[in-house]
């Protein structure tokens, strides 16, 4: 279990340095330029940054639950969500963002 707390560390220092600092990085600089020479893409950014946000709010709640001292099924669910709503975000990018 010590191992398994460890590595569960380890996944969510990476969503947060790597991920999500990405995602810090797309709202201020990409998402910005897309809503000003793309005024009709709006709502796709809007629903973009909403599933940083979803991301956002999934780590913390693993680090609220690995806080405890275990890496508990409802950690692994939503690390499972984590990697859901990921997928499905980088879907609606490639779809959408196709020429940034």
């Amino acid at each position: 279990m010590d191992k398994a707390l460890e590595l569960a560390y380890v996944v969510v220092e990476h969503w947060e340095t790597r991920t999500l600092r990405h995602a810090d990085s797309e709202e201020e600089g990409l998402y910005q330029e897309i809503k000003k020479e793309q005024p009709e893409l709006k709502d796709d950014i809007v629903a973009l940054t909403r599933d940083h946000d979803i991301l956002r709010l999934l780590v913390e709640e693993i680090k609220d639950i690995l806080a405890q001292g275990s890496v508990t099924n409802d950690a692994l669910q939503k690390f499972q969500a984590l990697i859901h709503v990921n997928l499905l975000h980088n879907q609606k990018e490639e779809e959408i963002l196709p020429h940034h």
